[in-house]
């Protein structure tokens, strides 16, 4: 989840943010110096879009997983 850490995504709503922390399925995002926090992996699934090919490659991967084992 590391690999995540600082990458920019984008919200439909607030815009564009970082990537600040991800800890107990929550993400922590910064848009314009302010924080929001959203459920992990889910949140991109509707709401996040990470603007990283590596990063998407990942929360492709992660979303895959997650699906898998519910």
């Amino acid at each position: 989840m590391d690999e995540l850490i600082g990458k920019e995504v984008k919200h439909p709503r607030f815009g564009y943010g970082r990537i600040k922390n991800i800890k107990n399925n929550y993400i922590e995002v910064v848009f314009a110096g302010q924080s929001k926090i959203f459920q992990y992996p889910q949140a991109f699934e509707t709401y996040l879009q990470i603007q990283d090919s590596a990063g998407a490659d990942y929360v492709r991967k992660i979303l895959r997983d997650s699906k898998l084992s519910r």
